[in-house]
Formats: C-alpha cells, structure tokens, sequence
C-alpha cells in the first residue's frame, strides 16, 4: 500500500507493535548481553529462530495463514541476526535493532502488495546472509561455528528452494520435496551439531582463559607468563624482564585489614597496566605484564626494530608515575634481567632478575637496577653449593670431625702429659672434591635456613660416636656447637634433644651443647631451655666467651658446665693476659669447667696450667681429627679399646 492510503487506526497498531518488538529486544539484550557478554543473548535468540521456523515451515505445509507465522519467524531471524553480530562482531544493538525494525515496519506496512511478499523474503534471506557472514568473520571461530554455518546455508538454501523454485506438477514437484527434506533434515542436523559443540568449545575456551588470568588483578598468571615467555625463547626472541616488587602491602594487611592490602595490589596492577602497556593488549608489541603471585609482578619487553628504548630506560621515565598518592604507603623495587645474556632459559633468566632484588643494596623506594654478569656468576654459584648442601645434608653426608680436649690438672695427667677426655664435634663438607671451608658452608646454611638441619645431623652423629665409644669401654663427653640462629626458635634445642635421646635410647650424659653469648642474648627462653636440658643430664657449654656482649649477671644465673675462653684471648697472653686472668678467675668462682681452645704453643699450655685453667684444645695437642684417625687416637693412649 502506498503511503497515502495509509489508515492512520491500522498505521498506530503496526507501529505499537513495532516498538513492542523493540523494548522486547533491547530487555532481552540487557538482561543477557550486559550480564553473560552476549552468549545467552545467543542462545534465547537461537532457540526462539528455531521454534518460529517450525511454526512458519508447519503453516507453509498445513496451509495456515501463513503472514502471522512469516512475521513471527521475520522477529526471530532479526533477533538471532542481532545476537550473531552482538556475539562475533560486537556492534552496537541498540541502533541494529532500531534499524531493523524500522525495515520490517516499512516491509510489511509501506510497500505496495504485489511485491511486498517478494520484498520480506529477499530480506530474509538477507538476514540469513548476515547471519552466516558473522560466523564467517568470527576470528574466534571453532568447530560449532563451521557446524552452524552449514546448516544456515542449508536453510538458506531450503528456503531458497520453497520460495522461488515454482510448482510444477510430476516428477519435477517430487523432486523438489526430495531435495526440501533431504536439506531440511541436514540443515537442522548440522544446526543442533553446530550449536552444542560451540557451547562445550566456548566454555572450554572461557574455562583456559580463566586459569591463564589472575584473579584479583585480571592479568596474565604465572601460568600464562611462563607459557609466554617459553614461546619467546623457543622462537630465539630476546626480550628484557623487569621482575618489580611492591613492597609495603604486608603493613596494609596488618593496619587495614587484608582487603584493603587487594585492593592496593589491583589499584597498582591497572596503574602498572596503563603506563606500561597502554591501551594495547597485554601480549602485544608494547609489552606482556603478567602477576607472578603475591606482590610480585613481571613485564617483559621484546627488543626489535620497533623497540629501540631499552627496558631500564623505560621504566626510568615511568617509575615516579607507578605509584600515586593513593599508594604512597608503598614503594616499589625493580630487578632488570635479560635473555639469553643472563640466562639461557626463562626460568634462569627470571632467576637473575630475582637475585637483583635480593641485593640488599636494592632495599630502597622506587628503585631499579640491572643485573650483572659477575654477581649473577657468585650467587649462581652460591645456588649450586645450596642445593648440593642440602642434598649433603638429607643424604647425611656431612662428616663429623672430632677435636680432642685434653686435661691438664696435674693429678689427672700421666708423666705431666695431657689426658684426652673429651673432644668437639665440627661438621666438615667435601663438595666436588674439595674441602669447603667451615666459614663458607655454616655461612651458607645460616643464608638458605639449613643451619637447624644441620645441627641435627652434627648432634645425632656425634651423639651416636659417644655411645659407641662409651659401649667400648671408653666414656667420654663430645660436645656439639649449636648455632644462633637454631636457638632464636623457641623449644628447638628441648625438642631437638628428646627426639634424638627418644629414637635412639642415648645417654643424655654423653652430650655436651655449646652455645655462643650471642645465642642466649637472642634467644628469650634461654634459661627455661638449658634448664631442662640441664634436668635431662646434658652438660651446657659457652662457646667463644668474651667476643660478644657479655651480661655477667645473667651468666651467674645460667645452668652452665663449662666456659671456653676464645682463642683470641689465648693469643694475648705473652702480651696481654689481664682478660684472660679475668676470666679464668670468674669460672672459678662461679665454679665452672674451664676450655681453653686454640692453644698452638708450650707456653701458653703451661701459663693455663699455672692459671688453673683444667682442660685445652688446639694444635699444640691435635687438630680435628676425622671419625676414624679419632678413634685410632683414642686407641692409641688407651690400650684397652
């Protein structure tokens, strides 16, 4: 009909109809689109196409009325058209669904009649093109687009086939129902195919982006970046890697509650994300940022033609900015390292970058520093002892080295000769065919928090070297030094103790521990310790007395044993010997055991001897002996073992 023959009655009831469609549309689109991202969008429009293709293909057979079933079937096909394009594409709804209604209200109310039946299905099938091409363009497209595209086209063709192909009588009309049957089954077949696997591929797909992404910050993970960054390496790229820590978020945790610590670590993450990557996607050209876990990040950068500026430089020009006012409660620390010149793979490269922030020179706000060669070789190297000295350890294959105490009180000397009556246990370490130096692998156990494994082991040994040689007929004690940094770990020692005397049934009484000044200045349960340890028949030693910060009145109310003097004040005696004097003459009157250790001259043995001093150790006598020259020893000033 043409415009001016329009009633204006029929013109407001097509019109209301038409918006009915529209605010039915753009409901459904924000209910679906805005909250599931389109998907759901998808699949109410998909099955409501494929019920009003029934209901218009079953008014077509049973010669119904069919415009009120073409108009429905028209609504669905423009609603999965939107769908498809919101879905694939990302168009703007709003103004598609505007636009389309609009065509469909001149459609069927504006065109005159003899080719208004023409018109819709030209327009349908346009709409079935649009359709298909949207799963075409899909760039994200899987095995359930390929299904769905088949079976539009199919439809496309069906309807194709019932619209224009004319109806001649004989076997050409029974051809064409042949052929309309054949498509219609294979059409809605590859349809239901097409539209179960894209649900199952595109809710895998969902499911390995999400574990490829943090949850609190929304970058790439730890997963996704190591995955990354070995697609870098396989492919021969070089790139730098800034490994930037934000220090500052555990007070946050404590002050304000751990809440307040996530939200600083998203607010500093989308501040990271917006200087360093811009608008652009994380893994583009621009950079990769990636959350490492906790308050660690990682952004790498490609070096290429399009990247002159080099990381350091970069980062230099956008540190002041990575953190706002909001986040001044925190700063940040960035260690640079780069492949291959600092590692040959990721996970060493990414090592290198973690050794730059453990320098302690680093420890300061809103610094960055890169990784040198020589100091990545030593701490390397540092790394490879670590792990050979744990292996050592859990292998228990420290050696135990004993130096022996010999007394030197007159009536318990032979011809004035020293007697050997006890001895100090030393752990000692070959790695690689060398003796590594005490100083070296106790340093290094203390550093990697092995120095508790190893004072058990030294403990157990040497308390096991006791009770056989005490089943031998020779009873005597053998200390063992136990370090600092075990003794700040309250009810270590007590522990330590009862579990070896209770897996192995050793007396107590065989067992002398030696613990430094330091070790019962840090530790705050020292007294109740040594206490108990004194109850269980253990002897306690102080090892090194005099180099530290001695406190006299605690001293006095200790359980001690025994005192050892430092051979530091051994050696000051031809010059110096007030101290030593000093603290002979204090052990005396607390009534104490005296050691004196490091004695490498006649001398000094017989200034101790005039002294008073009952036991020494050192060169003059024996330097620490391995396990079996230690026994031999034994045997030899023993003859009955």
């Amino acid at each position: 009909m043409l415009l001016a023959e329009v009633d204006l009655t029929e013109l407001a009831g097509v019109s209301s109809k038409a918006l009915m469609y529209v605010f039915v549309t753009l409901a459904l689109i924000y209910i679906y689109s805005t909250k599931r991202k389109g998907f759901f969008l998808f699949i109410i429009s998909f099955s409501l196409f494929a019920s009003t293709r029934g209901l218009y293909s079953a008014s077509l057979i049973l010669n119904f009325d069919s415009v009120y079933y073409l108009t429905v079937y028209y609504f669905a096909m423009s609603f999965l058209a939107l769908a498809s394009l919101r879905y694939n594409q990302k168009i703007n709804l709003l103004t598609a669904g505007l636009i389309l209604t609009t065509l469909f209200s001149i459609l069927v109310n504006f065109i005159p009649p003899s080719i208004a039946v023409l018109a819709i299905r030209i327009f349908a099938l346009v709409l079935h093109f649009v359709v298909i091409i949207s799963f075409i363009k899909n760039s994200n497209k899987n095995l359930g687009d390929v299904f769905i595209i088949l079976g539009l086209s199919l439809s496309m063709l069906l309807v194709t086939i019932q619209w224009f192909v004319p109806n001649i009588y004989g076997d050409e009309l029974l051809l064409k129902k042949l052929v309309s049957e054949f498509m219609k089954d294979i059409d809605g077949l590859g349809l239901t195919i097409g539209f179960l696997l894209k649900i199952i591929l595109d809710h895998e797909k969902q499911f390995k982006e999400l574990t490829l992404k943090d949850d609190l910050t929304e970058l790439a993970n730890r997963r996704s970046l190591i995955a990354y960054a070995e697609d870098l390496v396989s492919k021969k790229y070089t790139f730098e890697m800034a490994l930037i820590r934000i220090r500052g978020i555990r007070v946050i945790n404590e002050n304000y509650g751990h809440q307040a610590g996530d939200d600083a670590i998203i607010n500093i993450s989308q501040q990271l994300k917006s200087l360093l990557i811009g608008n652009e996607r994380y893994h583009q050209n621009s950079g990769y940022l990636a959350r490492l876990g906790g308050n660690l990040f990682v952004y790498i950068r490609l070096n290429n033609k399009h990247n002159v500026i080099v990381i350091e430089e970069f980062l230099r020009k956008r540190i002041k900015a990575l953190i706002t006012t909001k986040n001044k409660k925190t700063t940040i620390e960035i260690g640079i390292a780069k492949f291959p010149d600092h590692g040959d793979n990721f996970i060493e490269t990414l090592n290198a970058a973690e050794i730059v922030l453990a320098q302690k020179t680093l420890i300061k706000s809103n610094s960055i520093k890169q990784a040198e060669l020589s100091q990545l070789q030593y701490y390397r190297q540092q790394q490879t002892m670590a792990k050979a000295l744990i292996s050592a350890i859990e292998k228990e294959e420290i050696d135990v080295h004993y130096q022996p105490k010999y007394s030197i009180i007159p009536n318990e000397c032979k011809n004035n000769k020293p007697k050997l009556i006890a001895a100090e246990a030393l752990a000692r370490w070959t790695y690689k065919g060398n003796a590594i130096s005490p100083f070296v692998f106790i340093t290094l156990a203390e550093e990697y928090d092995l120095i508790s494994d190893l004072d058990t082991l030294v403990m157990k040994k040497a308390w096991f070297k006791a009770t056989e040689l005490a089943k031998s007929g020779f009873e005597m004690k053998i200390a063992v030094n136990y370090s600092s940094i075990s003794m700040t770990k309250q009810g270590a020692l007590n522990k330590l103790v009862r579990q070896i005397m209770d897996e192995h049934q050793f007396n107590p009484k065989l067992l002398e521990i030696e613990i430094t000044e330091s070790a019962m200045a840090q530790s705050e349960n020292t007294l109740e310790q040594l206490e108990s340890l004194r109850e269980l028949g253990c002897s306690i030693a102080i090892d090194d007395f005099g180099t530290g910060y001695s406190n006299l009145s605690q001293l006095q109310s200790l359980p001690l044993d025994t005192l050892k003097i430092d051979k530091a004040f051994i050696d000051l005696i031809d010059t110096n010997p007030l101290v030593t004097e000093f603290i002979i003459d204090m052990a005396h009157k607390l009534n104490l055991n005296i050691v004196a250790e490091g004695v490498e001259q006649q001398e000094q043995l017989e200034w101790l001897k005039s002294r008073g001093c009952q036991q020494i150790q050192g060169y003059l006598l024996s330097k620490p002996l391995p396990e079996k020259e230690f026994v031999e020893l034994i045997a030899q000033e023993n003859k009955y073992i």
